[in-house]
C-alpha cells in the first residue's frame, strides 16, 4: 500500500505541514477569535483511466478553514457639508489619557452638519 507521507514524493507532507503553519500562526493572531476551530482538510481524487482501470489519475489538495479577523467597530459621523456635498467623519479611538467626553461634543467640534436639520432646511 501507499504511505500518505510517500505520496508525490513527499509532496502532500510538504503541503501538510505548510498549512498547518498557517493553521498555528492564525490562532496565535490576536485579531482573530480564539474560539474558532480552525480545519484542515486533504482532498484525494482518483479517476480511473476508462480504458484500462489499472491506470488512475491521482490529485491532491491540501486546505484549510481559518478564523476571520476579528471586525473592527467605530463610530461615524454623516451629513451634508457647508457646500451641499455629503461628508462623514470618523470618531478617533481615544488617546492615551484621554477619552472623548460624548460623541455629541466630538460632533459639535467637527464639520459634519446633522442631515436631518439640513435636509428639512431648519438649519
Amino acid at each position: 500500500m501507499i504511505e500518505l507521507g510517500k505520496i508525490g514524493l513527499g509532496a502532500i507532507d510538504e503541503r501538510f505541514r505548510h498549512v498547518l503553519c498557517d493553521v498555528i500562526e492564525n490562532i496565535l493572531d490576536p485579531n482573530t477569535d480564539a474560539k474558532t476551530a480552525r480545519k484542515i482538510t486533504i482532498d484525494m481524487k482518483i479517476s480511473p483511466d476508462p480504458e484500462n482501470r489499472e491506470k488512475c489519475d491521482f490529485e491532491v489538495v491540501v486546505k484549510s478553514k481559518l478564523a476571520p479577523a476579528k471586525a473592527h467597530q467605530s463610530m461615524l459621523f454623516v451629513g451634508i457639508d457647508e457646500n451641499g456635498e455629503m461628508d462623514s467623519q470618523e470618531v478617533g479611538l481615544p488617546e492615551q489619557g484621554r477619552l472623548f467626553a460624548d460623541a455629541e461634543a466630538e460632533k459639535a467640534n467637527s464639520k459634519i452638519h446633522d442631515l436631518k436639520k439640513t435636509v428639512g432646511g431648519t438649519e
